[in-house]
């Protein structure tokens, strides 16, 4: 039905709005924390002499942080999550209208023309926002058997594999500076014996 492909749209597109706005969260805190630590690293090492090679690193470590927030910047996740929320709104009407026309038993043409408009009026959502809102919805419902259509087991594997794939990336660019600095200093940390003995 009309109506259900509108209403699955605009849960799609909630995930997508969401998943922007969390993009422009973490993208904001990653910087900060670069920042941050180029900065610190850059007062700890203020009375100390570093090796050519480090202090190139180093240098390399802060135009990254430069270059990466030119780069997100570029993304305007905030102004895309606007987008799709406008989008996901006007589907909400779209979805009580059609309701209403296929319980009356009308012509839906005019409505689908509509859709197929707000459809395209801003971005797609991805594939993994759909299986995350199939997901959660069915995840959420007390009825499970009122969810039309349900996730197969392997759209729920999808949909749980994204989020740990999310998590790890996200981990991975918070880490990044301290596993710069781990690499750097290699060969200055040492491992006391006892430690290897228990």
């Amino acid at each position: 039905m009309l109506s259900d492909n509108i209403w699955w749209t605009r849960q799609s597109r909630i995930r997508t709005e969401r998943r922007l706005l969390s993009n422009a969260f973490h993208s904001q805190v990653i910087l900060l924390w670069y920042s941050f630590y180029s900065v610190a690293v850059s007062i700890y090492y203020l009375d100390s002499t570093l090796d050519a090679v480090s202090s190139k690193y180093w240098l390399i470590y802060s135009i990254l942080v430069l270059v990466v927030s030119v780069y997100i910047n570029g993304f305007s996740f905030k102004e895309r999550a606007g987008l799709i929320k406008e989008n996901y709104e006007h589907l909400k009407t779209l979805a009580s209208k059609a309701n209403t026309i296929e319980a009356e038993g009308d012509d839906l043409t005019e409505i689908n023309l509509q859709y197929e408009k707000a459809l395209n009026s801003c971005e797609n959502h991805l594939p993994s926002d759909y299986l995350e809102a199939l997901y959660d919805i069915y995840q959420s419902a007390e009825d499970k058997n009122k969810i039309s259509p349900r996730p197969t087991e392997y759209q729920e594997k999808r949909a749980k594999s994204h989020r740990n794939n999310r998590r790890m990336f996200l981990g991975f660019f918070y880490s990044l500076p301290v596993i710069i600095t781990v690499t750097l200093n290699a060969d200055k940390i040492s491992i006391p014996t006892n430690w290897l003995c228990q």
